[in-house]
């Protein structure tokens, strides 16, 4: 269920912690310039009770990276 918002890929990959049952925020951020991809990975703090709700939390957490709402979560290594 990968997207692309405003010229990067956002791919939602969420972790599942079986000693708590619940699933993690996780997104993958990429970049196509040219010949070059970089990729990113990021780690969210919530959980969620469904694969599915942690995915389309991931994708609102990936946008939420790149229009610079976390400022200790960097596009830096991509640009």
């Amino acid at each position: 269920m990968d997207i692309l918002y405003k010229f990067f890929d956002i791919s939602p990959a969420p972790d599942f912690y079986q000693e708590s049952g619940k699933w993690s925020e996780r997104v993958f951020i990429t970049l196509h310039h040219d010949d070059n991809v970089r990729t990113n990975v990021y780690l969210g703090k919530k959980l969620f009770d469904s694969k599915e709700e942690a995915e389309l939390n991931s994708i609102e957490f990936g946008k939420q990276i790149i229009d610079g709402k976390f400022p200790n979560l960097s596009l830096k290594g991509l640009l």
